[in-house]
């Protein structure tokens, strides 16, 4: 559209008068503007205007009207660049707008032109991506994924965006309407690898390409920590933990002390020894149910169960480590011990309940460790059946240890009795040394009986 405003005499009075007066040269051709165009961009887009095709002199002026508002402020130049900023100031920063008209107005020597045009912006659908993908997503549980969009509108950004999410899974397509920056939450019901496809929609309904992801979805597992556990002191303890839904890099771990650390053990099925046991404090009984907890891990999944454990009280055996050789009336000592399946019990001290003449009556009771000395007097030669029972710390009695103890005579000329007294528990005196002391003392005593009459009459005759 074209517009001439020229300002000053008609042209034709000013060519008369200039015909017609000697010395007055012929006036300057009037402007003539071309605003070029029309011009469309993208949103978000700067222009550059051409009024280059303009016919004006060189000191003409070129102002430009993009607004609108008939005032010719907004941009000045034959061809100058108008930033996206300033369109956006201008309300032409966002599409679709338009066409809208552009005015130039080219003045020279005091005459103006003015030439319309028109701008069209279109509008730009946003792009999205998928910003943050979960890890250690499990089947069946909740996982978020991030999205965010970008779009050159100023405008559009402030608005929503219609957000599609298609899971990969079968599952319905979701819609959110949400900001440029949003969250989503999803739930995989089985394990695999999933592509997440998403596409916005700004409020101008242009619609980005669509943004994929891949998300690795884990099994569900199910650990079994197996159980009941209950093995007496000495025992290995073998495990027999399992997980279903587990794949071949699963990997078991064990708490079986309680400390919350899954350092005791590792594998489905370890097996401790009762050394190991003693070292997590399990191997010394009565004790328990104290409870077990085993943690399977398998990618993301990370899953625990419990199970119980008990260790029952083992009794010793009892043992006999006889001298080489005992003779009767002679003092010998005797080595009695115990064999304890509890590392615990093992060093302890233990009861020892010892029958010396095999009667079935116990003649000794006493106390000490795993070696313990007994000094004890035969009072006659020949063989005896002497026994003990040891006892640990939690009452439990061993069967009795019955040893054949073959007992030398005395050396001739040994007088009754040399040999020592035993060095501890309660012990009956040898027969025979009794005997002859006890008629040693009425011998004496009969003798002194008889001889005291005779003396005192012997006194009195001797006196008078």
């Amino acid at each position: 559209m074209k517009t001439e405003r020229w300002t000053g005499v008609l042209p034709l009075l000013v060519a008369g008068v200039v015909a017609v007066t000697p010395g007055i040269s012929a006036a300057a051709a009037p402007p003539v503007a071309d605003a070029g165009g029309p011009y469309t961009i993208n949103e978000g887009s700067g222009v550059t205007l051409d009024g280059t095709a303009s016919a004006a002199g060189s000191g003409a002026t070129f102002e430009w009207d993009i607004d609108g508002d008939g005032q010719f402020d907004d941009a000045t130049g034959s061809n100058p660049a108008v930033s996206a900023a300033t369109l956006a100031m201008l309300g032409l920063g966002d599409g679709p707008t338009g066409p809208v008209a552009v005015s130039l107005q080219v003045t020279d020597d005091g005459l103006s032109d003015v030439d319309t045009t028109t701008l069209a912006v279109v509008n730009v659908a946003p792009v999205v991506s998928v910003t943050s993908v979960p890890s250690g997503v499990v089947a069946g549980n909740s996982a978020p994924i991030d999205l965010g969009a970008s779009d050159p509108s100023v405008a559009d950004m402030a608005a929503t965006f219609t957000w599609r999410i298609d899971w990969g899974d079968g599952s319905p397509v979701q819609v959110v309407t949400a900001g440029f920056d949003v969250q989503v939450s999803h739930f995989w019901a089985t394990n695999g690898t999933f592509t997440v496809t998403v596409t916005a929609t700004d409020k101008d309904q242009g619609t980005s390409a669509a943004s994929t992801a891949a998300v690795i979805v884990g099994p569900v597992v199910v650990p079994e920590a197996g159980g009941p556990y209950t093995i007496a002191e000495g025992d290995n303890l073998v495990l027999a933990g399992s997980a279903t839904g587990a794949g071949p890099s699963a990997t078991f771990a064990w708490d079986l002390d309680a400390d919350a650390q899954f350092d005791d053990a590792s594998g489905a099925t370890p097996t401790l020894t009762p050394i190991q046991l003693a070292a997590l404090g399990l191997a010394d009984g009565p004790a328990g149910p104290v409870v077990f907890t085993l943690r399977v891990v398998d990618g993301a999944s990370v899953a625990t169960d419990t199970a119980t454990y008990s260790i029952t009280n083992a009794a010793p055996s009892a043992t006999v480590d006889l001298p080489a050789s005992i003779v009767a009336g002679t003092a010998t000592t005797v080595k009695f011990g115990a064999q304890d399946p509890s590392p615990t019990d093992q060093p302890g001290q233990f009861v020892y309940r010892i029958d010396w003449d095999g009667d079935g009556t116990v003649d000794d009771t006493v106390t000490g460790p795993s070696d313990r000395p007994v000094s004890h007097t035969y009072a006659s030669a020949g063989t005896v059946n002497s026994s003990v029972v040891a006892v640990d710390k939690d009452s439990d009695a061993s069967a009795p240890t019955v040893v054949s103890v073959a007992v030398s005579p005395a050396a001739a000329g040994t007088p009754p009795g040399t040999g020592s007294l035993p060095a501890t528990g309660t012990h009956t005196m040898p027969i025979v040394v009794v005997a002859v002391t006890m008629i040693l003392v009425a011998l004496i005593l009969l003798v002194g009986v008889r001889i005291l009459p005779y003396t005192r009459r012997r006194d009195e005759g001797s006196h008078r």
